[in-house]
């Protein structure tokens, strides 16, 4: 087969790739390999594969020795034809011990450089074997390195992976893998810009207690040189003057954690070429590769485009056909055993509210959930919280009485938690519960039982040194646990069936239909101390010890009797896709009702924040859910009205925080027109330049007619401009768009090309409807739901034979709303009639506003207009 559209050609010590997107040129002399962007602009320069030894023995492709090339045959898969180029190394020592020993080379345009020993570290502080065998691995005898590139025709990115292969008749450990990295003198990654023009993105998962979804590249910053703890998926580097993006990271972490290193030096020189610390690589955590084995590690990304949104859509792709992820969370199960059971296939997502003792006065109890629920079901105010809206009642944290089991307080639920879930069910809701199924307390009955059910502190340290805490579990203090605790060692086979126990009764006995699972206790629990724990089955990584509690739940939940919504809690994502139908984000502070709560780590804008840094790396894999809804008072109305657009445009879950039997009327009221939630997540239209997104793009598509919503927001304390421009945001700058906007009920007028709203007050938002202006009387916009027209509009249009502008309208909530209608200069409304309620109506010049009474009844409604003589366009 034929690999029509990518050229591989050999020009002396080069091997050059030529592609439509790209260029790749590997020098066999020195070991290293250029990439450029299709117009020949140097990405990345001398980069070279590196592979660390248990011992401290570092062997690299650049350093002196046997390089070799070889190319694999064309290939096609499901996403096209491509092809895999194979460049080996090895010292010229352990080629020469290769082939004394009968190895044999199935490559071929061989090159051979200059011999020299191998770049080693200085020893560690224990001394090293002496032994024939030792020294000879610790010189690199035996070991090969592998780097694979593989190209696709059809698609500008690399998929790049490392395989080690150990030829010597002993085991070696692996202590981490350098997939590619830059550090040489002239290795450097660059744009266009210089390196202070760029914004630097990274997905981080919520490890450290500085993890965050975004960071900018300040002078001189560096990632992970210091904390090898903290895995990273991936990264963008953004060049906000040109507009350009290289996307780089792993789209598997299946048996070790991805990591980077990202920095540069400071200099005031324009002429600085970019990056100069820049590497993906994964600790291997010591793993043995036996004698004859080849072990490989993850597989890399990486891409430079100009069009970020659709490199991340190939990202996302290739992660999802490697963890067997079907995309699309609102399609069905495609057989996959591994993937979620229950179907979300509608128009809306998940939405409900959170009772917790964190929420309410006193203890959560059997009575207390009782009143809340009761509450929201006999307040009028409620209704439209209740049918249409919200249909999950959630349970989070203050009902469990022990950590690791499902007991109760008999005080508090005398009757079990089965007539808890009934008494919800029974007034038309569903049932949810958040527990963290793996933290336990040290002197459980569980622990007395097994002593060696949980995580424990390795038995030697780094010098050999026998500790004297070897035989005590590992305790950590975890994010909302008021004592430090033990973690269930999934591996153990006890851990294994004491957790399927618990899920079939939180299921088959108790009968809830939504599990939030908090992973803090691996996340933020063995994750944080994995170097120093040791768990029943050595023979997993961290990783794979991760991806087993993850894949416990997901079974546990399988083998249940009824179809349950698993969601998950401060997870590390890349190891829980394909398991998970939900992904929370991790809060790490209590939720403040008041104006404190806005810089805080939970509050609005970084809550936004986080959910922006995850909204293309998920894109169908995983819904997201937005996090708590607070809008009740004390909290300031602009603030709840930041977070009801933040919440409406997310596209995701959405559960209320606030405690529904104080739940204020008019806020209340607020709440219900973003509710039913719509699963389309808007777009943040500058959201690689701007920290905070300030412009989100949602486009609506009805039967009648498609029109636009931005939400637009000042994060500012104090008052701001904003510009916008529509073309950036997508529509078209020789159009004339009629903008109105929805929580102030206001027309703002029309717009074409740009517009600048002025003055718009500190911590707001504003949720404008733009519809292409008409020669006829139209809709403008309704204030009864956030789409303004898509849910609660069934039919409009102009009927040019009568004259008059027909509206079938079924409005939500049984609740009061109206209905707005732009009118042209020409036209005049003489007459307006409806039928299944009472009405009002005004006129106010070029506004035509009628007002539906509260009704469950469909409503047919005509207003009749006249065209007056002076028309200069012809409405026809």
């Amino acid at each position: 087969m034929k690999n029509e559209g990518l050229e591989i050609s050999r020009r002396g010590k080069l091997v050059v790739i030529q592609h439509g997107n790209y260029q790749i040129e590997f020098n066999l002399s020195k070991g290293t390999w250029n990439y450029s962007n299709k117009n020949g602009k140097s990405v990345i320069k001398n980069a070279f594969t590196e592979v660390g030894l248990e011992d401290e023995t570092i062997l690299k492709t650049n350093n002196t020795g046997i390089r070799e090339f070889s190319t694999h045959p064309v290939k096609k898969d499901e996403f096209g034809t491509y092809q895999t180029l194979c460049f080996s190394y090895e010292t010229e020592v352990a080629h020469e011990f290769r082939l004394a020993n009968g190895s044999q080379d199935s490559v071929e345009n061989t090159d051979n450089s200059e011999h020299s020993e191998v770049s080693q570290r200085p020893p560690a502080s224990h001394e090293p074997s002496t032994t024939t065998e030792s020294s000879d691995v610790a010189k690199g005898i035996g070991v090969r390195i592998h780097t694979y590139l593989t190209c696709y025709t059809e698609h500008p990115y690399i998929l790049l992976k490392v395989s080690v292969e150990n030829a010597n008749a002993s085991p070696i450990n692996l202590a981490n893998i350098k997939l590619i990295d830059i550090a040489t003198k002239q290795g450097v990654v660059q744009l266009d810009s210089h390196p202070s023009q760029y914004h630097l993105y990274l997905k981080i998962p919520p490890i450290s207690p500085c993890a965050s979804s975004h960071r900018k590249l300040y002078d001189g910053f560096k990632l992970n040189q210091d904390n090898t703890n903290q895995p990273c998926q991936e990264g963008i580097l953004y060049d906000k003057e040109n507009n350009t993006s290289f996307l780089f990271g792993f789209i598997t972490a299946k048996k070790w954690w991805p990591r980077m290193q990202i920095g540069y030096q400071a200099t005031k020189r324009k002429t600085q070429q970019g990056l100069s610390t820049w590497a993906l690589y994964h600790d291997c955590e010591n793993k043995t590769c036996l004698s004859g084995a080849e072990l490989s590690s993850e597989t890399g990304f990486l891409e430079f485009t100009d069009d970020i949104s659709s490199s991340y859509t190939r990202y996302t792709e290739r992660q999802a056909v490697e963890n067997g992820v079907q995309l699309g969370i609102n399609d069905q199960n495609d057989g996959n055993e591994d993937s979620p059971t229950v179907n979300l296939n509608d128009n809306n997502t998940v939405s409900g509210w959170n009772i917790s003792s964190e929420n309410i006065s006193g203890d959560l109890t059997a009575n207390t959930i009782d009143e809340q629920v009761q509450s929201i079901v006999n307040n009028p105010s409620f209704k439209s919280l209740h049918f249409g809206g919200f249909d999950f009642i959630k349970l989070d944290s203050g009902w469990q009485k022990n950590p690791g089991y499902l007991s109760l307080n008999p005080t508090h639920f005398p009757d079990g938690m089965a007539s808890v879930v009934k008494q919800i069910h029974d007034v038309g809701f569903k049932a949810g519960i958040g527990i963290d199924p793996f933290c336990i307390e040290r002197k459980s009955e569980l622990l007395q039982k097994h002593p060696d059910i949980c995580l424990f502190q390795k038995n030697v340290d780094k010098t050999g040194s026998k500790k004297s805490n070897a035989d005590k579990p590992i305790e950590v203090h975890l994010p909302g646990r008021q004592k430090a605790l033990a973690i269930l060692d999934v591996s153990h086979p006890q851990t294994q069936s004491h957790v399927r126990k618990v899920i079939k009764q939180l299921v088959d006995e108790w009968d809830y239909d939504f599990i939030k699972f908090d992973l803090s206790s691996y996340t933020s629990g063995m994750m944080s101390v994995a170097s120093i724990v040791r768990w029943y089955d050595s023979s997993l990584t961290s990783a794979e010890l991760y991806r087993n509690a993850v894949q416990l739940l997901s079974d546990a939940i399988a083998d249940t009797e009824k179809e349950v919504i698993l969601a998950g809690y401060n997870v590390i994502e890349s190891a829980c896709l394909g398991s998970f139908h939900l992904n929370y984000p991790l809060l790490r502070q209590k939720h403040v009702d008041s104006s404190e709560s806005w810089h805080q780590p939970n509050g609005t804008k970084h809550r936004l924040s986080r959910y922006v840094g995850q909204l293309d790396t998920i894109n169908g894999m995983l819904q997201s859910v937005y996090g708590d809804l607070s809008v009740d008072e004390p909290r300031p109305i602009n603030e709840a009205i930041v977070e009801l657009t933040a919440a409406a445009l997310s596209g995701s879950a959405v559960f209320c925080s606030n405690t529904p039997s104080d739940f204020s009327k008019n806020r209340a009221e607020l709440v219900s027109k973003i509710l039913p939630l719509n699963s389309n997540p808007a777009k943040p239209i500058d959201r690689y330049v701007e920290i905070l997104p300030q412009i989100w793009h949602l486009p609506i598509t009805s039967k009648n007619e498609t029109w636009n919503l931005l939400g637009v927001f000042n994060w500012k304390d104090q008052q701001d401009d904003i510009h916008l421009d529509l073309n950036k945001v997508g529509l078209n700058p020789d159009k004339d768009y009629l903008v109105h906007d929805f929580w102030m009920r206001q027309y703002l007028g029309v717009v074409s090309k740009n517009v600048t709203l002025l003055n718009i007050i500190p911590r707001s938002a504003k949720l404008l409807c733009l519809r292409e202006e008409q020669v006829v009387p139209q809709l403008l916009s309704t204030d009864m739901h956030f789409t303004q027209g898509s849910i609660e509009i069934l039919s409009s249009g102009w009927d040019k034979h009568s004259n008059s502008y027909l509206i079938v309208c079924q409005p939500l909530h049984e609740a009061e709303g109206s209905i707005f209608i732009h009118v042209p200069e020409e036209f005049i409304p003489v007459g307006v009639s409806a039928y299944g309620c009472e009405y009002e109506y005004s006129w106010d010049k070029p506004i035509y506003r009628i007002t539906f009474g509260e009704t469950d009844s469909l409503i047919h409604a005509s207003i009749r207009f006249t065209q007056t003589s002076g028309g200069s366009k012809d409405p026809n």
